[in-house]
């Protein structure tokens, strides 16, 4: 006698077997892999177009450093790439303008007390009393001792080195010449710089003032050359420091003064 009602399958042991709508219903779906690679291709797609950092924002930044620090401190959060390259290109542009501002001011400094033909780069100042008689006349000035030149006197420093810095040869600044007196100095007190170095020193403190108040710029940024004579040994020992600075034009030929010169 057969009975009615649902029939069920079963495995060999006797366990049921699942249904098709049971196995349906418990099976994982499978994950969108394929779909999440894409969206992260185009996500970074996207960055990539709001983020294109390059070494063009470098060379922006260090030919105009301003704008690259406005673009690293605008975009640090927003644009990390190129902010980082304008970052970087702001620092080389100023660690280049840090080493060459160095540069220029050790070779101005060596250049500040550079006389030539004199030992040292420095012209003594004579301890010997000026000549009794006056100045002597010359055809290209006249003979002046250097504690007697005042500023605004015009020379050519040829005639102060073959002297041994004892001597000018002054004449009107509308004569052909390279060289004029700046202004008269007093070196602090102390003991006699008897190196090169510390007369560098003394020359650079004394007339580095003058030197800007009288041409308009700054020594170290200057064409022309800031230049002095400081006193012997003997005549800074009994107590005269009086240092003369003068300006030279290394190109020589001038025919008008170089106060105010601005150059």
């Amino acid at each position: 006698m057969s009975s009615t009602g649902t029939q069920r399958a079963v495995d060999a042991s006797g366990k049921p077997l699942a249904t098709d709508k049971q196995a349906a219903s418990t099976k994982k779906p499978a994950k969108p892999a394929d779909d999440k690679r894409k969206r992260v291709v185009d996500d970074d797609e996207d960055d990539d177009d709001e983020d294109p950092g390059g070494f063009g924002w470098a060379v922006l930044a260090f030919f105009i450093p301003i704008v690259g620090l406005i673009l690293w401190l605008v975009w640090r959060k927003t644009k990390p790439q190129p902010s980082k390259m304008s970052r970087n290109g702001f620092i080389a542009s100023m660690v280049l303008a840090v080493i060459v501002g160095a540069a220029a001011a050790t070779l101005g400094y060596m250049g500040l007390v550079n006389i030539p033909g004199l030992p040292g780069g420095q012209a003594p100042q004579s301890s010997q009393p000026p000549n009794s008689s006056g100045p002597t006349s010359w055809p290209d000035g006249v003979k002046t001792s250097v504690r007697d030149l005042q500023t605004g006197q015009c020379f050519n420093v040829e005639t102060l080195t073959s002297t041994d810095g004892n001597y000018a040869w002054v004449m009107d600044c509308t004569s052909s010449h390279d060289s004029e007196i700046t202004g008269i100095g007093e070196a602090p007190a102390g003991d006699y710089p008897a190196t090169q170095e510390l007369q560098q020193g003394v020359s650079s403190q004394v007339c580095g003032p003058i030197f800007l108040a009288y041409i308009g710029v700054p020594w170290y940024d200057s064409e022309i050359h800031a230049q002095s004579i400081i006193p012997d040994q003997q005549t800074w020992e009994s107590g005269t420091r009086t240092v003369v600075c003068y300006a030279n034009d290394p190109l020589g030929g001038l025919t008008v003064s170089m106060k105010n010169a601005n150059r």
